[in-house]
């Protein structure tokens, strides 16, 4: 379809015809669409594998490097594994960070009998 299209007209005269330039104008707006979806893709892949618990293990390794190398104190270091520890097992159990305060119980409303004010 394209090519006797492209093989009727005069080379010099493409770049003028509105056909021509519908042409070139999807071309660019299919590139363009698929750009987008690639980076798209790569950003939601990216995001998948750096959420996922072998990630934050893999963070472990380099605090251990980083104390290792004597950037970070022992007690940064405990801190630091202590706290990641406990993010990582609340991520992996689906369990809240934070422990939430128990809600009282709601005690069912008791009817008082009404007393007439006091008159004078």
């Amino acid at each position: 379809m394209i090519m006797p299209f492209l093989a009727e007209r005069d080379p010099a005269e493409l770049p003028e015809s509105s056909e021509f330039l519908w042409l070139v104008g999807g071309l660019v707006v299919t590139l363009l669409v698929g750009a987008i979806a690639f980076s798209w893709l790569e950003r939601w892949r990216k995001r998948q594998v750096s959420d996922s618990p072998a990630a934050e293990i893999e963070q472990f390794g380099t605090y251990r490097e980083m104390f290792e190398r004597g950037e970070l104190t022992s007690e940064e270091y405990d801190r630091i594994k202590r706290k990641e520890a406990e993010r990582l097992k609340a991520r992996v159990l689906g369990k809240p960070l934070k422990p939430t305060p128990p809600v009282p119980p709601v005690q069912p409303a008791t009817q008082e009998p009404e007393t007439p004010p006091p008159t004078k």
